[in-house]
């Protein structure tokens, strides 16, 4: 055997002990996404880059809605407007959520259409809703409109689907704690509390129905369209369960 071909023999040699270790010690761990210090570095809310969004929002409702809604405006003052959304808007004749009833509001007054779930449309929504921090979320389910939104919504939660056979309540109910795709999985909670969000592993501010999006396709679960009852619903459904706490946007997570 050559000089060349024992040295090739070690360093494979090496290299199968070396991955044989890392894989053990691996697979020792618990498998997280992100470990807790280094998520740690992502809580200063100063640092947010969201805030650039947000600010962007706050130029557009400066140029085109701040004559409206302003104190003793024809709108009305929004603080505290966002808190409680999704609900029935009387002039549209069914329920919807903060983006679509801003989505409805331009319409009114003969703006340009904003893409449902765009950067720009989340800056927007964003600073709406930033309007309200520190407001309890005081969920509609009074009209018979809003009942069948949140039953909708429910459903929506509870259905198994996809090639996976999961939905939401699989995940967020019946599966905390565990792991799926390197991520912990947790229960929902005051989660709408703190959307939208800029998420760091899309490195982009994102409102909570493009989370919705997001979390089914990663699930194998068909993405609901935005607007749609069943987005509505849905979202009506999981604001619910943050009835009571504080508004804090824009949020950070991963």
């Amino acid at each position: 055997m050559t000089y060349k071909k024992i040295t090739i023999l070690l360093v494979m040699f090496i290299a199968v002990i070396t991955v044989s270790f890392w894989v053990t010690n691996l697979s020792a761990q618990k498998p997280e996404s992100i470990s807790p210090k280094d998520l740690k570095l992502y809580t200063d809310q100063s640092l947010n880059p969201a805030q650039a969004d947000v600010d962007t929002g706050k130029k557009e409702f400066d140029k085109n809605c701040s004559s409206c809604h302003k104190q003793g405006g024809k709108g009305g003052d929004l603080k505290g407007s966002a808190a409680t959304f999704p609900k029935f808007v009387k002039g549209a004749n069914k329920v919807l959520s903060l983006q679509g009833r801003i989505q409805a509001c331009r319409k009114n007054i003969k703006l340009e259409k904003m893409k449902m779930g765009s950067v720009k449309m989340a800056g927007l929504v964003t600073y709406v809703k930033s309007l309200s921090n520190g407001i309890p979320v005081k969920s509609q389910v009074s009209t018979p409109e809003e009942k069948k939104s949140y039953d909708l919504g429910k459903y929506v939660f509870e259905k198994r689907r996809g090639y996976r056979n999961l939905s939401c309540q699989a995940c967020h109910e019946q599966m905390v704690d565990k792991h799926l795709r390197m991520q912990k999985l947790s229960a929902i909670g005051n989660a709408a509390t703190h959307w939208p969000a800029y998420r760091m592993t899309k490195a982009e501010l994102t409102i909570i129905e493009n989370r919705f999006r997001q979390c089914m396709k990663n699930a194998g679960l068909k993405p609901l369209t935005f607007g749609k009852p069943s987005m509505v619903g849905l979202e009506l459904y999981i604001t619910k369960m943050a009835d009571g706490a504080n508004i804090s946007v824009p949020g950070w997570v991963r």
